[in-house]
């Protein structure tokens, strides 16, 4: 996970360079796709109750929707706490 946090950063401080990775698989170009970097940023946050929360809203609105074919339980697929603090990069530790 800590070359996941090092990728966001580096994609963060580097918009251009990453667009011009990312245009050609994405099928635009490059002054498009680095626009559509610049309005987000790609950093991890800690998973805490109101995240797990947040995306079961998101799942459960995709099933109403009929986007998704079968009800996805958020909780199930997440790590324990435990098992998410073996992999979670210092700096992101630390934001918690």
């Amino acid at each position: 996970m800590s070359e996941y946090y090092e990728v966001g950063q580096w994609a963060n401080q580097n918009r251009r360079a990453a667009a011009e990775i990312l245009a050609p698989k994405v099928k635009t170009d490059v002054d498009t796709m680095e626009l559509t970097l610049a309005r987000r940023k790609y950093d991890m946050k800690p998973i805490t109750e109101e995240v797990i929360n947040a995306q079961q809203k998101v799942a459960d609105l995709l099933y109403q929707l009929k986007v998704v074919p079968k009800q996805v339980d958020i909780r199930g697929a997440t790590l324990t706490a435990q098992q998410y603090a073996a992999v979670t990069p210092d700096a992101v530790r630390n934001k918690a």
